[in-house]
């Protein structure tokens, strides 16, 4: 496998991969928003092809972490493949078993996802759901040849999977049908289509698939072991996202939608980055776990500019909530009413983009040095405040309230994550740089509601024209402010000195 050597240069080019990703993950909320608005067929097919990622994105995911620092040890590429092949097998063989007994209870997992649904909209949510639970296979497969692929130094997978899926469901919506079958079949298809591709790609990246089962496998046990309180992890994450969709479909009809495009609008700026750094940097630590003070240098120089670059990020988002998704969802059947609820939710939500952040390296940290259980603790705990807070606050704020409990439960699990680092002799202290990057930020925010003042006394006629224009202004002299902020109070010094202490490779 190739020397993990360029780092930097893995990033860049990983994040400008995701952004073309999201582009296209955007173009088919868009198209979704379009042609069905937030409508019960909407809440139907998001709420439905949701069963997936509930049931089975936690377990893909938390084998797919467990698997990069077992194969990070591996430097035959035969053996490899014969590992990579048992661990996809493996995989299968219980995911499979645990689909026919999902589709045994069909009608109470949906009863469960959503409270609220009855009548055709809950027929077609159990229609659509079938189609989901099958294609959990692809999904399983395609997280653990990305797996392999970034074991390899090829990031680019993401992209093209985001290219081939979002397209399918783009073509789907476009057809205007409402037809619950010809919906799940193509959501189906937008993961079978991605899989086989992938699946090619990584035969041309060296792998060599083998119908290999050995359940005895030494280190398909480890992988095991590692992936067990992942797992527990995102059970407890998916069961948090089951409450919030349930007590949220308890509301009017669309806010289940209006949500879901916000969070995803969110979560898509978070995974530029923080997406992009915890890829590849995942199978740089793994290979170097034994080196704690080279650990200790890229987790603390990661944190500091992580703080950096969404700090104004959080700042656009809140100050620019209802310019950005006025122009990206308001058109079609998607109202100004709905553009109200959303634009509320994603500056809520901005607020935890940080808690995220923070969360999806210092997660694969703790899975590194082998302190796994504190992970679990810190999601279950943060899954439990969440729940709380949930019903807390949906009766004061409603929508808002669920949005605000997400982000509080974020922010909670970030400090969690790094007290309990600081308990385990790691030094990753990045407080400094990220006080004088929200002392820069203040900065931004009287430039940016000076921007939407200023423009909107411009009383330009095109609605959409307004708010690019407040978006295009705003971002450029609010960073520039920054930036200049930043200069001045020699937060790249901070970082300068941090990279002093040891000589990266």
């Amino acid at each position: 496998m190739k020397k993990y050597n360029s780092i930097g240069k893995s990033i860049s080019i990983l994040m400008i991969l995701t952004i073309i990703a999201k582009i296209f993950g955007f173009l088919r909320e868009i198209t979704l928003s379009y042609v069905y608005g937030a409508s019960s067929i909407s809440d139907a097919f998001i709420t439905g092809s949701s069963l997936s990622e509930v049931l089975f994105a936690g377990v893909a995911g938390a084998i797919m972490v467990a698997y990069v620092p077992v194969g990070a040890k591996i430097n035959e590429q035969k053996q490899l493949s014969r590992y990579t092949s048992n661990v996809m097998n493996m995989g299968s063989i219980v995911i499979f078993a645990i689909i026919i007994i999902c589709m045994a209870f069909i009608k109470p997992l949906i009863s469960l996802l959503a409270v609220g649904y009855v009548g055709q909209t809950y027929t077609n949510t159990i229609i659509i759901g079938f189609f989901a639970l099958l294609s959990s296979l692809f999904l399983f497969g395609t997280h653990i040849l990305n797996g392999y692929l970034n074991l390899n130094q090829y990031f680019s997978t993401f992209a093209i999977q985001s290219i081939f899926s979002n397209s399918i469901m783009i073509i789907t919506f476009c057809t205007k049908t409402e037809n619950a079958y010809v919906m799940g079949l193509s959501f189906l298809l937008s993961l079978f289509v991605p899989f086989v591709v992938i699946f090619y790609v990584a035969r041309n990246k060296g792998l060599k698939y083998q119908f290999v089962i050995n359940y005895k496998d030494e280190q398909l046990r480890k992988v095991l072991s590692l992936a067990a309180p992942m797992f527990a992890s995102q059970i407890a994450i998916q069961i948090n996202g089951v409450i919030d969709r349930s007590l949220a479909s308890s509301l009017d009809a669309g806010t289940v939608s209006a949500m879901k495009y916000a969070n995803l609008l969110c979560m898509s700026f978070n995974s530029v980055f923080s997406g992009a750094v915890g890829s590849v940097l995942y199978p740089r630590i793994s290979a170097e776990s034994d080196n704690k003070a080279r650990l200790e240098q890229d987790i603390k120089k990661t944190m500091m500019i992580m703080g950096i670059v969404i700090i104004p990020i959080i700042i656009l988002s809140v100050i620019l909530s209802k310019e950005i998704i006025s122009i990206i969802f308001e058109r079609g059947a998607f109202e100004k009413e709905m553009v109200a609820i959303t634009a509320a939710s994603f500056a809520i939500y901005a607020i935890g983009l940080l808690g995220n952040g923070c969360c999806e390296v210092l997660n694969r940290l703790f899975y590194v040095i082998g302190r796994v259980k504190n992970t679990v603790i810190c999601y279950c705990t943060g899954v439990l405040l969440n729940i709380c807070l949930n019903f807390v606050f949906i009766r004061m704020w409603g929508y808002k309230g669920l949005a605000l409990a997400t982000s509080i439960s974020a922010v909670y699990m970030m400090l969690y994550l790094i007290v309990s680092l600081k308990r385990s002799m790691y030094d990753i202290d990045f407080g400094k740089v990220l006080l004088k990057a929200v002392f820069a930020g203040i900065f931004m925010i009287p430039i940016l509601i000076g921007t939407k003042l200023f423009v909107s006394n411009l009383s330009i006629s095109s609605g959409a024209l307004s708010n690019l224009t407040i978006i295009s202004c705003g971002t450029l002299l609010g960073t520039g402010m920054y930036v200049l902020i930043l200069h001045l109070v020699r937060v790249r010094k901070d970082i300068e000195i941090n990279n002093a202490g040891v000589n990266i490779r």
